[in-house]
């Protein structure tokens, strides 16, 4: 049927009051003369305006635009004094939070704002909007813009550059939008999320995971230590409190010093073993402390954190100590800031003294100077150091890697743990070739990426309970378990034969090994039953894009125990849905139109065709038009449709209640996963050792008595591991034979390889301990409790102290606590002094360790030849070197341990290998000639002769 134009003209008048905005197919056209002057004009007033109220110019001439992209102020002239909306929020949240950067969500992207904007700009590369740079908006140069300056970046890669910010050592804070109830464009801002590189990792949150983008703070622990200091009676006392987030394990220490000097060793030593992200510290300590560990470790984050009351703690009656619980406190004060203090009251159980029963914790100058962890040459870790040599990528998971370090740091001194671990790692080398499939399915278990931080999981789902992790990350956690459980069914025989079995060939071989698989089975067994769990989830909504769809569907209501409350809201849903279904076959009816349909099953919008609208109740209200058709929304339908959103929204919140509970579930079994999984990871460790030390075939053998070392044929095992160096020919074989009844002192020429070779020695004393097979031919040693070197040069910004000063304080800590089951490498003492000082130092100080008789085993490197012949021919020796005949001088080293004195330095050869200009060299050969001829130094060997302290005190006071 037509339509008159008169009767299409009443259509458009009533269409104009029920709406302000009108398709264009009915408005009226301008003329063509109107068109051409107005562009100009209406392209400058075309702004895009924001929820916020904040001007942001969609199109521009292209000169303006240009001047924007040069980063210049709009206008010069006026002066920008007020804030917009959004910027007056992003200035109260940044001045609350003055501690963090804030990345603030502003529509479907996140920003940075003035000063947060230019660090994000610098290290994250994004392009700088320029704008006002100060937050406080109080300086001239910030007048001349109208919004703070920002970067952007959209949601999807928030995660990314997180961790980026993170691993610089910042501390964040995600900014999130909430719509103001009762609006439509207006939003409020709340700091969500506090960050920083310990707490991530235990926080959960609703940012998607690259999972294709390299992870910056994979290797993080989550170690957050506090200490706290108490003088009393002119004593320090030091209180240490650390919690190991992926882990849950929490650790402790005290100690007491009275002389400054020292406090800062101990303290060292400890900042190397508890190896903190962040450490906090009360206003009292703060500064105290604050400068020695950032110069200790730049990478360690230091925060100031407020006293809180014992009352506010929580409960810590497990602490005994009133001092230490004032560093507990210390530490719930700062987790509280994350929302982590429950970690603590749910981990009191496992706190423990950092000392570990029967082993020897290593100092921070042996874990420096032997280059433990880190290679003062190169920056990479695996680079010739003891961790590079037994992880060497062969680690799977990060829980075993928190072992395998504890390993290093803290060698065996109980002959049958060394033993037991020994004949496990033994055993996986053999296995390598028995191919014994169980062992084997295990390790390909550890090997997978899903299984490499289950403990980080299994502590996220017991402490985040109202913060739950996703879904996702459950599912693959129950997954291996799962898994887990079916390689043990698969091996039942195997397990029942030759591990449970006493008769069986690995119960007889690795008394670890098989207390391990024993324990393990029992778990899956007896005790945990978590991954039945698995049953109740579909699997099809794990992989579901959409929110509610994924959450709506997780389980699987015919295998869930509790389905009866998402089931019952479900049939409440489609009842409302069937009623209106109903109206709509009722409205067909009422207006003619049987093929009307719902645009979508959301909005519940009816379309009619705008040449068909002719019967149209009055009561039905436009939503939008387009030049074709007209949307309706329908009062009946729409009241059934807000009861019907109601609905919806309750039964996400039913199924949210229901994935709680079901973690509530499985968290009855926390205890025993973590069993479990500590477990796998002492596994972990010992399969990487067996296959990092498998070039080394000497198993060692340990007497009871204490001050023995006797090693055939030994090489330095950080140079066979260097496998790319082509240094072979420096790795020589020595044997070496040392007891604490007799000194050994080491002379030879510069870059003759004496310091290498004590460091050998301790190298392979330290591998026996921690369990490994060494590098010789064959191997016996006493137990070592204490392992003590001085050596290199350096000195101390924090404590101002000289290097020789330095050497004399090691000096003097190794004097005064070593025992007849240390061992010491002492490295030409007294060379940061005068050449007299330096030899009566070396003098005094070997007289005083041979005189003792209880100092253990001393390796003594010197350049003193002559301080060297007072001593017993039996205690001396030099390494090798041959002269070239036919050269000026020149000599090539063969790093052979031979008996006798070097007799000479050779330091002028080196010289002339670092090539040193002809002129230089033969003034060194002139100037050391009138030296061994000077009357002072003669003097002195009268002294060391005839022992005549009357002549030694003229010339140590002689100026």
């Amino acid at each position: 049927m037509e339509i008159s134009t008169d009767e299409r003209e009443e259509i458009v008048k009533k269409l104009a009051q029920n709406q302000p905005v009108i398709s264009p197919f009915f408005k009226k056209k301008k003329s063509l003369t109107n068109t051409t002057t107005n562009t100009k004009t209406n392209c400058k007033k075309r702004l895009i305006n924001t929820k916020e109220g904040k001007p942001e110019q969609s199109i521009k001439p292209k000169g303006k635009r240009a001047k924007l992209n040069n980063n210049k102020p709009l206008d010069t002239k006026i002066k920008y004094d007020k804030l917009t909306i959004l910027d007056a929020q992003v200035q109260q949240l940044k001045l609350q939070n003055m501690d963090k950067m804030l990345m603030i969500q502003v529509g479907y992207k996140y920003k940075f704002f003035a000063e947060d904007a230019i660090k994000a700009a610098n290290l994250l590369n994004f392009m700088l909007i320029e704008g006002k740079r100060n937050i406080k908006n109080n300086t001239v140069e910030d007048f001349k813009y109208k919004n703070f300056a920002y970067c952007s970046l959209p949601e999807q890669r928030v995660k990314f550059h997180l961790k980026k910010l993170l691993h610089y050592g910042y501390k964040v804070g995600i900014v999130k939008q909430f719509l103001i109830d009762g609006t439509t464009n207006k939003f409020e801002r709340r700091l969500t999320y506090v960050y920083t590189r310990a707490t991530y990792y235990l926080m959960n949150d609703d940012f998607e995971e690259d999972e294709n983008e390299e992870n910056q703070i994979s290797d993080e622990k989550g170690t957050i230590l506090a200490i706290d200091v108490k003088v009393r009676d002119d004593q320090r006392f030091f209180y240490f409190f650390s919690i190991e987030l992926n882990t849950g394990n929490l650790i402790y220490d005290i100690f007491s010093e009275s002389n400054i000097n020292n406090f800062f060793v101990s303290l060292e030593t400890r900042l190397k073993h508890f190896d903190p992200s962040e450490v906090c510290l009360n206003s009292d300590n703060y500064k105290l402390l604050n400068k020695f560990i950032t110069i200790s470790d730049s990478n360690i984050q230091v925060y100031e954190v407020k006293k809180i009351s014992l009352q506010e703690s929580g409960n810590n009656e497990t602490i005994e100590n009133a001092d230490l619980k004032d560093c507990y406190n210390l530490m719930y004060s700062h987790l509280k800031t994350y929302s982590l203090e429950d970690i603590l009251c749910k981990n009191l159980h496992k706190l423990k003294h950092i000392l570990k029963k029967d082993s020897c914790p290593l100092s921070s100058n042996i874990l420096k100077n032997l280059n433990f962890f880190d290679n003062q040459i190169n920056e990479n870790k695996n680079a010739k150091t003891v961790w590079g040599l037994l992880n060497n990528g062969n680690i799977n998971t990060i829980y075993g890697k928190s072992i395998l370090e504890s390993w290093i740091k803290n060698p065996l001194t109980n002959i049958k743990l060394i033993e037991d671990r020994s004949n496990a790692i033994i055993f996986l080398q053999k296995n390598e070739h028995n191919n014994v499939m169980f062992l084997e399915n295990i390790m390909q278990f550890l090997n997978n990426y899903k299984n490499k931080n289950l403990l980080k999981t299994c502590n996220r789902l017991k402490l985040n309970v109202n913060n739950p992790i996703n879904r996702r990350e459950l599912y693959y956690y129950l997954e291996s378990i799962a898994e887990l459980r079916k390689i043990f069914n698969r091996h039942h025989e195997y397990i029942k034969n030759e591990i449970i079995n006493p008769k069986g060939e690995l119960s007889k071989v690795s008394s670890i090994l098989s207390d391990i698989f024993i324990k393990i089975n029992d778990l899956l067994t007896e005790k945990i039953s978590i991954d039945y769990t698995i049953k109740m989830i579909k699997h099809n909504s794990i992989f579901e894009k959409n929110v509610e769809t994924h959450v709506i569907n997780f389980f699987d209501l015919k295998l869930y125990d509790n389905s009866s409350p998402i089931i019952h809201k479900m049939k409440e849903i489609d009842n409302i849905k069937e009623e209106i279904n109903d109206c709509l076959n009722e409205i067909k009816k009422q207006i003619g139109k049987p093929y009307l349909k719902f645009k979508d099953e959301i909005n519940f919008l009816v379309e009619i065709n705008n040449l068909s609208l002719k019967n149209i109740p009055k009561d039905w209200v436009v939503n939008s038009t387009t030049q074709l058709v007209t949307r309706y929304e329908i009062p009946l339908i729409k009241q059934k449709q807000e009861n019907l959103k109601l609905n919806q929204l309750q039964l996400l919140q039913i199924c949210q209640l229901e994935y709680k509970r079901f973690i509530g579930k499985i968290n009855q079994d926390y205890k025993e996963m973590v069993q479990l999984i500590t477990y796998l990871g002492t596994f972990d460790c010992i399969q990487c050792l067996a296959k990092n030390t498998k070039q080394f075939h000497c198993k060692p053998k340990f007497v009871q008595d204490a001050g023995i070392i006797n090693f055939k044929s030994s090489h330095n095992p950080l140079m066979i591991s260097d496998s790319n160096n082509n240094n072979d020919h420096l790795n020589i074989p020595n044997d070496i034979q040392l007891d604490s009844k007799n000194l050994f002192i080491l002379t030879g020429p510069n870059s003759g390889g004496k310091t290498t070779l004590i460091k050998q020695v301790a190298y392979v004393a330290i591998l026996a301990q921690i369990g490994c097979n060494t590098p010789c031919v064959s191997h016996t040693q006493s137990i070592f409790t204490n392992f003590f070197i001085r050596t290199g040069s350096s000195d101390s910004l924090m404590s101002q102290k000289s290097t020789f000063l330095i050497e004399m304080e090691e000096c003097q800590q190794i004097l005064l606590h070593s025992d007849s089951r240390s061992l010491i490498m002492m490295d030409e003492i007294g060379k940061g002094t005068s050449n007299l000082d330096g030899m009566a130092i070396t003098f005094a100080i070997l007289k005083y360790l041979m005189d003792s008789n209880n100092n253990g085993i001393v390796m003594f490197i010197t350049h003193y030849h002559s301080i060297v012949e007072q001593f017993d021919p039996k205690y001396i020796y030099k390494m090798g070197y041959t002269k070239l005949k036919g050269s000026n001088n020149d000599i090539v080293f063969n790093y052979r341990l031979l008996k006798g004195t070097s007799g000479e330095s050779l330091g002028i050869n080196v010289a002339k290998l670092a090539g040193l200009p002809e002129d230089v060299l033969e003034n060194i050969v002139e100037i050391r000639q009138n030296i061994d001829d000077n009357e002072t130094v003669r003097q002195f060997y009268h002294y060391l002769k005839n022992q005549d302290t009357t002549t030694l005190k003229k010339l140590l006071n002689k100026e």
